[in-house]
């Protein structure tokens, strides 16, 4: 069965492939995430929100990545990560 895939991208459809199916469980732990994707936690969740508005995902997966994944919060006089 062939799917509609979420993402045009390819890296981005994986990233939001794996943060889907892990979302149920409260999120990919941190070693996961650096297994797969070489990147530390904070900067998944800074692609996957940078990724989801391009995406076509659902609005009930959206509010479940949304409980999983909360976007951080930049406090005042913090700089974002280049």
């Amino acid at each position: 069965m062939n799917r509609k895939p979420k993402h045009p991208d390819t890296e981005s459809e994986r990233l939001l492939d794996f943060a889907s199916i892990w979302a149920p469980y409260g999120g990919a732990t941190e070693e996961e995430i650096l297994v797969h994707f070489g990147m530390t936690t904070r900067r998944f969740i800074e692609r996957l929100w940078q990724i989801i508005p391009e995406s076509n995902c659902a609005q009930e997966e959206i509010h479940s990545l949304a409980s999983a994944y909360p976007q951080y919060r930049r406090t005042k006089g913090s700089s974002p990560a280049s």
